[in-house]
This record gives structure tokens, sequence and C-alpha cells, in this order.
């Protein structure tokens, strides 16, 4: 699965990020599961607008 920072496609998406769906939808799910993992992970206080969190594998 790939994800890229929102800010690549614009100021409206900057906060967000964009998610490849050109993968099988098992390995999507997987993917999308193990990076909500992360997230819930994360410290509030290690957040920031414009950090950029490197993709786990």
């Amino acid at each position: 699965m790939a994800v890229a920072p929102g800010s690549m496609f614009g100021e409206a998406a900057a906060g967000m990020v964009r998610v490849s769906l050109a993968a099988p939808r098992d390995l999507l799910l997987d993917g999308l599961a193990r990076r909500a993992d992360e997230v819930a992970d994360t410290p509030d206080d290690a957040w920031t607008r414009t950090a950029a969190v490197p993709v786990g594998t």
C-alpha cells in the first residue's frame, strides 16, 4: 500500500494522507489496518501538520 502526504495534492489536502488503491483488496485492508494501528499508537504530541511519517513495512 502506498501513501503520500495530502499536501502534494494542494493546500486543501494538507494534513491528510492520500492512499493508493492500486493493489488487491486484501493487501489494501491489511495496509490500512497497519496504518491505523500506527496512528493509534502515536502520542498526540508527536503529530504536526507538516511532519512526514515514514511508511512502515
